[in-house]
């Protein structure tokens, strides 16, 4: 079976294969690192395209717990929208766990 070959997705490795590949034209880590067990990444992409006018940049965030294989992401088309997004997923943590 060709899936049992694969290793299992992990968050933490997610992180990673965003900083290492920052050298590519789509987008620019602007900071990473963990907390405890929750890694996380900044980053900022491009979008352009069909029904865009010239290209957009995307305020992005993605995060995940060590070895864990669910990962998530937001993205905004500004720093502040990304930063209420944020804000908004930890709120709505803060929430569930309560």
């Amino acid at each position: 079976m060709m899936g049992s070959l694969l290793p299992e997705p992990r968050a933490d490795l997610l992180v990673g294969a965003y900083v290492l590949g920052d050298d590519d034209d789509d987008y620019t880590v602007e900071a990473a690192g963990h907390e405890g067990d929750l890694y996380w990444v900044t980053y900022i992409s491009t979008n352009s395209g069909e029904g865009v006018d010239g290209v957009e940049e995307v305020y992005s965030i993605a995060w995940g717990e060590a070895c864990s294989s669910v990962a998530f992401s937001a993205g905004a088309p500004t720093e502040s929208g990304r930063t209420e997004l944020i804000a908004a997923f930890i709120g709505a943590a803060a929430q569930v766990s309560d």
